[in-house]
């Protein structure tokens, strides 16, 4: 558009009303509108993208049938853990998920889903649930042998909280640990049978290990 259009342009929309403007603007230049907006949501996307790939995802808990916790203890929960593993980077990433029910019918299809689909791309690290629910998973093997997983001397000190059952290879092996009288448990309200258990070690081991024993008190090594 040459300057003598733009001013045309210009002194023809300054006598019109403010409907009058957008139905003109929109009439005649829909498509450039349209190529504008187009560009926006791509150049948008793009950069969530770029963004999250800049990201460094350390911790995923997934809480399971912990009806009481609320998004406030969760918030509390990160801020807390955050300061106690000296977490201060914006982009290191800590995700505290208490999405999922499985007591309700209504919510227990999709929490299905859900789970399935972060199992399925390793997003999940650690999971807090029942016993009972510890119990029903058990054979989509969400859950790590601790005695793999662990480091020795921290499985020692857990040894009075193990929970053992059968993995998918029959051996009876600990799965969870026990959170009652921990200090998880006393900033959260968890249910009574609570377990601790870990479902992956692949992406930051030690923000793991310190989430481990941070819930039950323990000094940092």
């Amino acid at each position: 558009m040459t300057r003598q259009e733009f001013e045309k342009e210009k002194e023809k929309l300054s006598k019109m009303t403010f409907k009058e403007k957008i139905v003109y603007i929109f009439s005649y230049y829909s498509t450039q509108i349209i190529i504008l907006c187009v560009a926006a949501f791509l150049l948008f996307e793009a950069g969530g993208i770029l963004y999250r790939y800049s990201q460094e995802d350390l911790l995923y808990c997934l809480f399971v049938d912990e009806l009481h916790v609320t998004r406030q203890e969760a918030e509390r929960l990160e801020a807390d853990f955050r300061g106690y593993a000296g977490i201060s980077g914006k982009k290191q990433v800590t995700t505290f998920d208490i999405s999922l029910d499985f007591t309700d019918p209504d919510y227990a299809e999709a929490s299905i889903i859900k789970l399935t689909g972060l199992q399925a791309t390793g997003t999940i690290d650690v999971i807090v649930t029942t016993q009972n629910l510890l119990d029903r998973l058990q054979a989509e093997n969400l859950y790590m042998d601790l005695s793999q997983a662990l480091p020795e001397e921290l499985l020692t000190q857990l040894s009075d909280r193990l929970y053992y059952a059968k993995n998918h290879d029959g051996q009876t092996v600990p799965m969870g640990i026990s959170l009652k009288d921990s200090y998880l448990g006393k900033i959260m309200t968890l249910e009574e049978d609570s377990y601790l258990t870990v479902a992956s070690m692949d992406n930051d081991p030690e923000t793991v290990l310190n989430y481990i024993r941070y819930c039950f008190g323990l000094k940092l090594e």
